[in-house]
Order: C-alpha cells, then sequence, then structure tokens
C-alpha cells in the first residue's frame, strides 16, 4: 500500500475532529491534533514508524475528549489501517484482510450463543490469527456491553489471540490498550493475553500453556490466512504436511489447517466460528477435512455467501462456518443471495440438514427441498460421466506464443507452416455456434504421433523442415521458459507444458469453465481447444451419433442443468457457476430412446426446459425457477425438431 493511500485512509477517519483542540499524542486514525503530525504520517514507511508517533499514556486523555466528543466506530479504523500499512508482500505471505465489522460481531455472537454450556462462568474467547486484532476488538465490545464488564478486566481474563507476525501482535496490543483507556480504564494495569507464536506449528496443549487456558477456549473466532501450499516458503510447506499428515493433501490452505487446530483448542463444550472460504464442501484438498467434520459430527452451522465477496481489498468466496467439540446429529444451514447486512443475516431463515445424509466426496449443501430433487436429477437415467467422456483442454502454459490467428494458405499461416497447425478453438471466447463458424484460431502443434503416442519433433528437424515456425518459437525462446518458474524440465524446451488435450475428435459438445448459464456448443470438428471441457458421447445410445448429441444438447443446456449447477457447483463473482467435471459428472441423463426423441422434437424450443423438468425429472418447474431466477436467454441450443 503507498504512504499516500494511508494517508488518505487516516485523513478520512480523521475528518470529525476537524478544528478541534486536542491534546495528547497523535492516535492513529482517531486524532489529527496538528498539520505536523499529518506531514509526520505521511513520513512514515512501516506500522512500527506510525505506532512510534503514538505514547500510549498520554494517549489516554486524548482518548476521553474523543469520548466526550461522541466519536465511535475510532478503534476499527485504527485496526483496518494496521492491516492496510502491512506491505504487499507480507500481506499476501500472512493472509492478511481485513474482516467487515457486521462479519465479525455476527460470528462472535452466535458462537457464544451455538455452545453447549450450562456454566455461569463467563466465556474466554481467542483468535488464533489475530492479524491486527479486529476480532479481539469485536469481543470485547460485546463483553463490555452486554455483560457490562470493566474493560481492564476483559482484556487480562476473557481475550486472548495469537499471531504468527510480532508487527500485528504489537499493533493488536495497541488496540487492546487504546480500547481500555476510550473506556476509562488504565492500560497499565492490564494484563494483555496477545502473543506471538506459530499456531500452526505449535501443539495446541502447548498454546494452551502459554495462554493459562488449561482446559481450552469457550470460542475460537477468526479469519484464516487463504494462502495456499504452493505460495509457502518449502521448507515450512513440508513441516506442515508432516503435522498434518493425516490432513494435507493436494493444494491444500493454510484456512483448513487453522479449522482444525481451531477446534483443538476448544474446551469440550466450546465453539469455533470462522469465515473461511466456501469451497470445503467441494475442494479435493479438503476431503479429508470434510470426513473428519462429518464422522465426528462436529459442524453447528453453515452459511453459504455463493458468488458475493465480503472482502473490499481481497478476492475471495466465503462462507461463515461453525463447529464444536461435542457430536451433534444435525446442523444448521442457510445461504444467501445478496451481499450480507447486519438485519439480513440475523433474519436468516435455517434448514436443518443430518452429518449422516453427507458425501465426503463433496457435499450436497442446501435447503432440503431442494437436495431431494438434486437426488431425483443425479438418480435419473445413467450420470454423465458414465455415458460421455468429459475431457479437459490443451495447456501450453504460454498460449500467446502458441496460438495464431490467421486465414491460411496452402503453404504457411503467417510465417508458420501450415503441417505444424492445428485448428483450436478458446471456449471463453465464444457466445454462440455461429463463433465457431467464424473462429480463425490455430495453434502450433509440435508433435507426430508414434506408434499410437504422441512426441516432440526434434529440434534439428525443426530448424530444416519448419524454419518459419522455429523461429517464431526461437525468439520466444526466454519465455517459454518461464513457465513452470523454470523449474519444469521439458524433453524440448519448445513443446507444450501438459501433455494433455492434444487429441480433441468432433462431434463434441464445449463448455466454458464457468458460465452464467449452460452453453453447451456443438462441435462436429476435431479442433483441439483450451478454457473448457469436451463432453463426447461413448455411443452407448440407441441413437444416431448426431440425433444422440443433439439431445445430449438439449438436456444440457436446459434450466434443470442450471438448476443443477446453481446448487451443487462452485460459483464466483457475477453468479457465474462453475462447469468443470466433477461438477458436472454425476448429472442425470435419462435414456436416449427413440421415443424420447420423438417426444422432445414435437415440444418447441422453448417449453424443452419445462418438459424436461417435470415430465422426465418430476421436479415442479415453479421451483427450478425460483433457483435460476430467469429466463436463460440467448443460446440454448438448436431447434431439435430440425434434426433427423
Amino acid at each position: 500500500m503507498t504512504i499516500q493511500r494511508l494517508n488518505r485512509k487516516l485523513s478520512k477517519a480523521l475528518s470529525v475532529f476537524e478544528g478541534k483542540d486536542i491534546r495528547g499524542a497523535a492516535i492513529l486514525g482517531c486524532v489529527r491534533a496538528s498539520k505536523e503530525l499529518s506531514n509526520a504520517i505521511a513520513g512514515c514507511q512501516t506500522a512500527q514508524e506510525l505506532l512510534g508517533l503514538a505514547n500510549l499514556v498520554e494517549a489516554q486523555g486524548a482518548l476521553k475528549v474523543m469520548t466526550n466528543l461522541g466519536f465511535e466506530g475510532s478503534l476499527d479504523e485504527v485496526e483496518g489501517i494496521f492491516e492496510l500499512a502491512l506491505s504487499g508482500e507480507d500481506r499476501k505471505e500472512l493472509g492478511a484482510v481485513y474482516t467487515p465489522r457486521i462479519i465479525r460481531d455476527y460470528l462472535i455472537t452466535q458462537s457464544l450463543l451455538l455452545r453447549n454450556s450450562s456454566s455461569s462462568e463467563l466465556p474466554r474467547l481467542l483468535d488464533p490469527s489475530c492479524g491486527s486484532g479486529g476480532f479481539l476488538l469485536s469481543a470485547a465490545d460485546y463483553l463490555h456491553k452486554k455483560l457490562h464488564l470493566p474493560t481492564n478486566q476483559i482484556w487480562s481474563k476473557h481475550i486472548f489471540g495469537i499471531d504468527v507476525s510480532e508487527v500485528a501482535v504489537k499493533n493488536a496490543n495497541v488496540i487492546a490498550e487504546l480500547h481500555i483507556a476510550l473506556h476509562g480504564g488504565n492500560p497499565g494495569n492490564a494484563k494483555l493475553n496477545i502473543i506471538v507464536r506459530d499456531t500452526l506449528l505449535t501443539p495446541a496443549s502447548t498454546l494452551l500453556e502459554s495462554l493459562g487456558v488449561y482446559e481450552g477456549f469457550d470460542v475460537v473466532c477468526t479469519n484464516p490466512p487463504y494462502v495456499k501450499l504452493q505460495t509457502l516458503d518449502e521448507r515450512y510447506r513440508v513441516e506442515l504436511a508432516n503435522a498434518y499428515a493425516s490432513f494435507a493433501s493436494g493444494s491444500f490452505s493454510l484456512a483448513l489447517l487453522f479449522l482444525i487446530q481451531g477446534i483443538e483448542l476448544l474446551n469440550k463444550e466450546g465453539v469455533v466460528g470462522y469465515i473461511t472460504q466456501n469451497n470445503i464442501p467441494t475442494s479435493l484438498a479438503a476431503k479429508p477435512i470434510r470426513q473428519w467434520l462429518q464422522s465426528r459430527e462436529l459442524l453447528r452451522r453453515y452459511i453459504d455467501f455463493g458468488h458475493q465477496q465480503i472482502f473490499e481489498d481481497a478476492s475471495a468466496y466465503t462462507c461463515l462456518l461453525f463447529a464444536g467439540k461435542r457430536s451433534e446429529r444435525e446442523f444448521q444451514y442457510a445461504s444467501m443471495s445478496e451481499k450480507p447486512r447486519e438485519s439480513t443475516l440475523n433474519a436468516l431463515a435455517f434448514d436443518k440438514l443430518k452429518h449422516v445424509s453427507l458425501d465426503s466426496e463433496k457435499w450436497r449443501l442446501g435447503y432440503s427441498k431442494h437436495l431431494d430433487h438434486i437426488k431425483h436429477i443425479e438418480q435419473c437415467g445413467e450420470p454423465l460421466g458414465a455415458l460421455a467422456y468429459i475431457r479437459v483442454g490443451f495447456a501450453t502454459l504460454k498460449d500467446s506464443v502458441f496460438l495464431v490467428r490467421s486465414e491460411y494458405n496452402e503453404n504457411h499461416a503467417q510465417n508458420f507452416e501450415r503441417e505444424l497447425l492445428r485448428p483450436a478453438i478458446k471456449i471463453s471466447e465464444l457466445s454462440s455456434e455461429e463463433d465457431l463458424k467464424k473462429n480463425r484460431l490455430w495453434i502450433i502443434f509440435p508433435y507426430r504421433k508414434v506408434n499410437g503416442r504422441y512426441v516432440v519433433i526434434p529440434e534439428d528437424e525443426m530448424t530444416q523442415r519448419f524454419p518459419f515456425t522455429y523461429h517464431h518459437l526461437l525468439k520466444n525462446r526466454s519465455i517459454l521458459a518461464q513457465r513452470d518458474k523454470g523449474k519444469n524440465a521439458y524433453m524440448a524446451w519448445y513443446e507444450w507444458g501438459r501433455t494433455q488435450g492434444r487429441d480433441a475428435e468432433g462431434p463434441k459438445l464445449l463448455t466454458k469453465t464457468f458460465s452464467s448459464k449452460p452453453m453447451f456448443f456443438l462441435d462436429n470438428s476435431d479442433s483441439l481447444f483450451c478454457n473448457g471441457y469436451a463432453i463426447k458421447p461413448k455411443n452407448e445410445f440407441h441413437l444416431s451419433g448426431q440425433e444422440q448429441i443433439f439431445l445430449l444438447q438439449a438436456i444440457l443446456n436446459s434450466e434443470v442443468m442450471h438448476y443443477y449447477a446453481k446448487l451443487t457447483s462452485f460459483q464466483i463473482e457475477g453468479d457465474y457457476q462453475c462447469y468443470q467435471k466433477n461438477f458436472i459428472e454425476r448429472f442425470g441423463i435419462p435414456e436416449l430412446t427413440p421415443s424420447f426423441a420423438k417426444a422432445m422434437k414435437s415440444i418447441a424450443t422453448a417449453d424443452l426446459s419445462q418438459f424436461l423438468a417435470e415430465e422426465i425429472y418430476k421436479i415442479p418447474y415453479g421451483l427450478i425457477k425460483e433457483v435460476t431466477c430467469k429466463d436463460l436467454g440467448g443460446y440454448v441450443g438448436a431447434p431439435l425438431v430440425t434434426h433427423h
């Protein structure tokens, strides 16, 4: 973050004090005492330097004046600024993201309500990845306002924080002291429990001992870092993999491990409340954690935010997940189709789901009335993955070098020898099948088939027989060498980054990876493709090849598929659903018989979805419309009546 941006953020927070004669120290985000302060802030390069501007002893008087002025929310501004003040590299490494106040408050209050405790003892709350102290601040405010506890007591006995970053812990301690002072307490008398530790690599028992809470916490709330395995230092990655050998599979993230450790830090009646990534139900890497949670029946509540993005400064798709230490047969489920507000969060209607109904391969989470219909769809006929090949496209890892847009003549296309070019389709660029007819995309294909297998053409042959193409590749050799961060040893420096997608026989249906509605395009050619998937029937139907693929296209482009995708796949901003293989392979395809084909041909294209919903999949069409919200419009495939 630039210092200019930080200064603008501070100026906005300080505007309430314009014209006021406030004495005392410069409290970050709270008090503008003079022009000199603004200049000092502008000259700061790090969070530590900003902290150096504040004298906490002198601050108490200034904070009391602030209280008299009726200023509220100032510490939230400070905490947000502390998060933003971290360098871009530190923010990426630590996964630091500012969590909105309404999310923090909801997680804390609902975690307290969900815990199974009849004890009269006051709760103890922990943030195991506390950053600059946002969750700690929300917890302290709740205990102060609802239970009327003195702030010194709150921070000394009931609020605890851990973070791996010394800077973050220092920031969080500043927030704690300011909160105490703001409410008339003496920060010097408070014993703060915010410590520097690696939560993931320190045994839970050791952490509890360090904090003096031997029996575990009542509530553990956090926004864990969304840091992927591949971005971690190799040595640290190995340590994590060893420490979480039963869970650290595939491309796992730190957020998953924080969930495990958070539950370990609970007492027997405690509850964790996290805002975390909403791919836990579907991610391959999360399967061991799904097995662990469902087999022990630990879930308490799950709120899916779908394609809504909660954070201002990070692109992430999230959910609120609550889990406990004690087993419970059922848990609550709700989803939100709009950005959460305090009023909408508190007005959510929950459905109850049973742990025993979950399948660890992929959790089907949703309202009961829809889950029953999802089962109907998947049990209708045969799964798409059994009746058709679902194939991924080519991956060169540097398409800008290998893809060519041009007409070609008998000898070459824009100085590329025709023998080394294959027609190619970038599915993400398609809007209709008309686009396929206009497609002029080619890909450099430096392979030949030998004994049924593709082998790369030797370099000496490339130079002699294909000098134009070789010259182009040679000109881009340094760019190609950067693929896989330069770590992959290719047989030839000019071959593709991956071996997949080197055949794509037609006819086939092409789908984008992400789409706002089903858009399966019919491609009768053998063109290679990327940015999506191809559906190739296995010829196990009772119809001709062309007739079966037209029927399959109509089914996959129907609102039944749209309904299915919206309820079972991963979603991203803009209400786009994911049509990857693992999200569509279980979609049920009815038996494609001549009588079925005849029935489909007799129905107008606009009525096909209703026919499929009510007559084939036995789902009320109105219920499907509730989810899809609007007519598909646009591309729905060619009218079946014209095909024979």
